[in-house]
């Protein structure tokens, strides 16, 4: 089975470990732009907040509440589905892993 990984693990220490254990580091200029998704949606929802601020509206920090989750939740979509597991950004860096080989080749 061949998978092209967006994401792979930070550090030596999670491989192997549970998804929320340790973190994912981009890979990919895919991974690159969900992080710049995520992080698009948080701004949005920061100006809309400052907006309402500044016209007198209570209830902005709602919109942005709304839109950092729903970010966050397609960044963790994203690196759930397109994470890499057993394999760090620096084996992927060196070349020891290549992006879209067998598992069995790879290692």
């Amino acid at each position: 089975m061949t998978q092209r990984y967006w994401f792979a693990r930070r550090a030596r220490s999670h491989v192997g470990k549970p998804l929320w254990y340790g973190s994912f580091r981009p890979i990919t200029w895919e991974g690159w732009m969900s992080v710049a998704a995520f992080m698009a949606l948080m701004t949005l929802g920061l100006g809309l907040w400052t907006e309402s601020n500044a016209q007198g509206l209570s209830g902005g920090w709602k919109g942005f509440a709304f839109l950092t989750v729903i970010g966050f939740g397609v960044l963790f979509i994203a690196v759930k589905t397109k994470g890499d597991p057993d394999r760090t950004a620096a084996d992927y860096k060196t070349g020891k892993a290549k992006n879209g080989a067998s598992r069995t080749t790879a290692r």
